[in-house]
């Protein structure tokens, strides 16, 4: 998954599933260092139907580890932005789903 001009990217990881909840790993890309930043946004349900968002960002050129560990949850969706280093600047791929219940 890209940003919208390209230069943040998330690479596919791995999804473990634990007793309590999920463990989702992956790589966060940023291709452009000086003041720019790339961020992966997850954002995904509860089991109780609460909706919860959370972000990871690199400033830096090159890759970063990104783990996002949740509780039990019906749904996770991710999408890659580009912004700066305190915000999203609104350049963002559409959510794509990274893992669903039952499939």
């Amino acid at each position: 998954m890209r940003s919208v001009e390209g230069k943040g990217r998330v690479t596919n990881g791995k999804i473990v599933s634990t007793a309590t909840g999920l463990t989702i790993t992956g790589r966060l890309h940023d291709a452009a260092a000086g003041g720019s930043c790339s961020w992966v946004r997850f954002r995904y349900l509860t089991e109780g139907g609460e909706p919860v968002h959370k972000s990871y960002k690199t400033c830096k050129a090159g890759w970063s580890a990104v783990t996002l560990e949740t509780g039990h949850v019906l749904g996770v969706e991710a999408r890659v932005c580009r912004g700066t280093a305190t915000a999203v600047a609104g350049r963002c791929s559409a959510y794509a789903g990274v893992w669903a219940q039952g499939g």
